[in-house]
């Protein structure tokens, strides 16, 4: 009689341990099979569309059998954030894009009006961020660990030492 109890006891132990080492596993596990080109903390310093020949984070990744690519990234809803210029009719609205397809995060701007100077980032929790300003050569920040709250901040430019409101940030998300 005490021999299935002890069983029962052992079986019970084991389950959860074996439960918490597949979660553990799973992301590089997924990184493996899929191929993607970062994951998580991996992605972090990276452009989002940064690829291999399996997809980027922002456009996600091919597909052969219908020739196109899969949506990889979202803006999320809510994290957003609007900047006008102090003494132009400029604004821009930057946002928080997350990939599912590489658990990261960027801040990309959304709209700008009249060639908007702004300064912008993206910033996770744990304190790391990204930061870009806003030129002719990119709209968007490097990616962040998606796997950590993050949220957008945004600043009109010139520096608020020049008369511009100090930045602007989004909830977190």
């Amino acid at each position: 009689m005490f021999k299935p109890t002890t069983r029962r006891v052992a079986t019970a132990l084991a389950t959860p341990i074996l439960a918490t080492t597949a979660i553990v596993a799973a992301p590089q596990a997924a990184q493996a099979i899929t191929g993607q080109p970062c994951y998580g903390s991996s992605c972090v310093g990276k452009s989002p569309t940064w690829s291999n020949s399996n997809g980027n984070c922002a456009q996600g990744a091919y597909n052969p059998y219908t020739g196109t690519w899969a949506d990889g990234a979202y803006t999320v809803p809510g994290a957003s954030v609007t900047v006008r210029h102090p003494t132009a009719a400029t604004y821009a609205t930057v946002v928080l894009r997350y990939s599912p397809y590489c658990h990261s995060n960027w801040a990309r701007v959304d709209v700008d009006t009249g060639g908007a100077s702004v300064r912008f980032w993206v910033v996770t929790i744990d304190g790391n961020s990204s930061e870009h300003a806003l030129d002719n050569s990119s709209n968007f920040t490097t990616m962040v660990d998606g796997t950590q709250l993050a949220k957008v901040c945004a600043q009109a430019l010139p520096d608020p030492a020049d008369g511009s409101p100090g930045p602007v940030c989004s909830a977190w998300f």
